[in-house]
């Protein structure tokens, strides 16, 4: 019985030490530390809960992460957090971060520094090792260290994540020997965007743990020789992007080829490569994702050579490059591209030389091609079908020149769920053959052309589309409610600029319980019909009726927005509504963040919502007709506000002086010409 006192004893006071440092919040020593390294990250908004109270939970500061347990600081998040005034720039135009305000958080973990113009890291006779014995994280992006911090941080033995990239280190020789030794467990490297050249490579090879490294973006050029990394077996990722490099090994390799076996993504965008990169690329046999995008591969590409080179590639980005065409392989029994998934070949033909039946042949196995921006030697005709069975699902053909063919011919892609058309100057009408045939159609995009007429009927085929955008066209009404009626699936529907008769064709959408956004930009403004009133099964998130023409006269608001209660976007502006400023459309929905009414005929005072909205941040009701003060009350009813304009009307009055003293940051506010 004693122990069993005892024991709920001790247990009652762990209850009571526990529950006074949750209500506490953080330790104090810690706390006045934080307040103390804010001197440092001065006068930025983002810190602004950092004060000098007693009891104050650092916990629950911005950019500060504490154990659940011990409630000892693990992680400061202190990005963009310092700024200066002209003339403090001008005397000491670089920071220097002492250390020792950092020894009180002894379990810090993860600490990022991005962005604060910090020259260096000073010890002041506190080493660097004992200030971050325990971490594991560190990113001090875009700031302005040079080649010593290396130095500094290469005693950090628990190191796992180092970020230096934007910075102005020219030299890896830190890295070399025995020098490099206590940073033997770092994983993640990223040294993008200084100035370092081919010689550093060499330095990083007694980092036997390294799984990621960057050093896209500085001065390798030539013959990049990365075979000096073969002995990084764990390495998993390599990005070599935006340097010079037009090939991986250097004349004075031998014949010690490429073996960075587990390798699994490779980026050298943005160099000088030719074709002769396929066959260096035999050394990453387990490649899962490449990328090449704008290099100097032309000509025609042997895909035999691609197939049997990378085996296990699951993704390939060749964009940007000058290829007229992929050589296909014979036997088309065996032509599978490998594990092949998703291609990206956008900008690559732009010769008119490639076939796109036969580049969609060649690529018959794999989910996803995009084509963005090409131009081939033959579109879809009539006549025109695939020769293999085609596995792709996405098929995205944006700004590349096609005909109207290819509505009639697509069919063949039976597997096709995502077609993405736009801006590619198809005009005329919809034919009714073909592409209604695809049933498992969920995404269809064939905004930005010159398509006219009505909605065919078939549309209604493709009952499984949950994303439909045919703006910037020249469709009719006409017919197009039966069509779309059936697509009860539908998540987002843009109808914006064309000659729709709006709000009359809204009620084509009246079952279509899963519909979020709704876009009717630009199209004919008409009198509502006079029906009974119907009550939508859906609740938008954005609506947008905004710059419709009309030559009818009072016009009034569609009626469905009255049954709207989750809307987050609203935009009607110039659509010359009369009355009083909507405003119940705020009272209805209260998760509001952009209210657009701008360019109107609205009459009267201001009658704000009667609760405030903690959610808007943009108002806009300029361009309007309406007069009196602006109530005084307008911050609290809108505490959160970004973005207020109230110009060109006709306000009178004082300005209430809460504006000035609003909490959000870079606020925007016009009230001219009233």
């Amino acid at each position: 019985m004693e122990a069993k006192s005892l024991w709920v004893l001790l247990t009652t006071l762990l209850f009571i030490i526990q529950g006074w440092r949750q209500t506490e919040g953080c330790l104090e020593q810690e706390r006045i530390a934080l307040f103390q390294l804010k001197s440092f990250f001065n006068g930025n908004y983002s810190l602004k809960d950092w004060v000098n109270v007693k009891g104050s939970n650092c916990c629950e500061w911005e950019g500060v992460e504490c154990n659940i347990t011990t409630e000892r600081v693990i992680g400061l998040y202190l990005n963009f957090a310092r700024q200066w005034d002209n003339r403090e720039w001008i005397s000491n135009p670089y920071g220097y971060l002492n250390v020792s305000l950092f020894l009180p958080f002894e379990e810090l973990k993860s600490l990022e520094l991005s962005g604060n113009e910090i020259a260096d890291l000073v010890d002041n006779q506190v080493s660097v090792s004992s200030a971050f014995n325990n971490l594991e994280i560190l990113v001090l992006t875009q700031n302005y260290f040079n080649d010593s911090i290396l130095s500094k941080l290469k005693s950090l033995t628990n190191l796992k994540t180092l970020e230096l990239n934007f910075n102005s280190i020219k030299s890896l020789r830190h890295f070399q020997g025995e020098k490099v030794q206590p940073m033997m467990n770092i994983e993640v490297l990223n040294l993008d965007y200084n100035f370092l050249n081919n010689n550093d490579l060499a330095y990083l090879k007694g980092l036997s743990s390294l799984k990621s490294l960057s050093i896209g973006g500085n001065q390798l050029e030539g013959a990049a020789g990365i075979t000096v990394l073969n002995n990084l077996t764990k390495l998993n990722k390599l990005d070599l992007s935006d340097n010079k490099i037009d090939s991986l090994q250097s004349s004075h390799d031998g014949e010690r080829p490429l073996n960075l076996t587990n390798l699994e993504e490779l980026n050298l965008d943005e160099n000088s490569f030719t074709n002769n990169l396929l066959a260096q690329l035999s050394g990453f046999s387990n490649l899962k994702s490449s990328s090449i995008r704008n290099n100097q591969l032309k000509g025609s590409i042997n895909i035999k050579e691609l197939l049997d080179t990378l085996s296990n590639l699951e993704e390939l980005d060749m964009s940007g490059n000058e290829v007229k065409e992929f050589v296909p392989i014979k036997n088309k029994e065996n032509g599978s591209l490998g594990k092949l998934k998703v291609a990206n070949l956008n900008g690559v033909f732009n010769n008119g030389a490639a076939s796109l039946i036969q580049l969609l042949e060649t690529f018959s196995s794999v989910n996803t091609i995009h084509l963005r921006g090409n131009y081939f030697n033959d579109t879809f005709s009539t006549q025109d079908q695939l020769h293999v069975p085609s596995k792709i699902e996405e098929l995205v053909l944006d700004r590349s020149s096609l005909n109207n063919n290819i509505f009639q011919s697509i069919g063949v892609l039976a597997s096709l769920k995502i077609l993405s058309l736009s801006g590619c100057g198809l005009s005329g009408t919809l034919p009714t053959q073909g592409w209604c045939d695809l049933r498992k159609f969920e995404v269809l995009d064939l905004s930005e052309n010159a398509l006219k007429g009505t909605l065919p009927s078939c549309l209604a085929n493709l009952s499984s589309l949950h994303y439909l955008d045919i703006s910037g066209n020249q469709f009719v009404g006409k017919g197009a409610s039966t069509a779309l009626a059936n697509l009860t699936l539908l998540r987002f529907i843009s109808l914006s600029r064309n000659l729709f008769e709006v709000p009359s064709i809204f009620i084509s959408f009246a079952n279509h319980s899963h519909l979020k956004v709704l876009s009717s930009n630009q199209n004919k403004l008409v009198e509502e019909p006079t029906i009974p009133t119907w009550v939508p099964k859906f609740q938008l998130k954005a609506f947008r009726l905004s710059n419709c023409t009309t030559n009818e006269l009072h016009i009034e608001i569609p009626k469905f927005l009255y049954y709207q209660n989750n809307l987050s976007i609203i935009d009607l502006s110039y659509n010359n509504f009369e009355g009083k400023v909507p405003f119940w459309l705020l009272e209805n929905n209260t998760r509001m963040e952009a209210f657009l009414m701008k360019g109107n005929s609205f009459i009267g005072h201001l009658n704000l919502p009667s609760h405030p909205n903690p959610k808007i941040s943009f108002v806009d009701i300029s361009d309007n007709k309406i007069q009196g003060p602006i109530p005084v009350n307008i911050c609290s009813i809108f505490p959160q506000l970004n973005g207020l304009n109230l110009a060109g009307n006709s306000f009178q009055g004082n300005i209430p002086p809460c504006l000035g003293s609003l909490t959000t940051s870079n606020l925007l506010l016009d009230l001219s010409h009233n």
